[in-house]
């Protein structure tokens, strides 16, 4: 499953993404007025057998690296950090 999350200024990311990991293509482009589209997508972890499990990223589309991912486990609304 996947989301655009479009004109997302540089200076929002840091708001949005408060565990995010920038590099630093993406914190030169924080100190601008620019804005990006902003990916994010989840997605199923089959790297554990019978385990229901997700990842969750958010990648920036303009410089094409990933901001952010989370891995989850359990089911629905009882999903947890890993």
């Amino acid at each position: 499953m996947f989301r655009e999350r479009k004109k997302i200024r540089f200076t929002d990311l840091e708001i949005l993404y408060p565990k995010g990991k920038f590099d630093e293509k993406v914190k030169r482009m924080m100190n601008g007025e620019g804005t990006t589209t902003v990916l994010e997508v989840v997605c199923r972890d089959y790297s554990v057998k019978n385990e229901e499990a997700y990842i969750h990223y958010a990648i920036c589309m303009t410089t094409e690296t990933v901001l952010y991912e989370q891995k989850m486990r359990g089911l629905g609304s009882m999903l947890t950090n890993i």
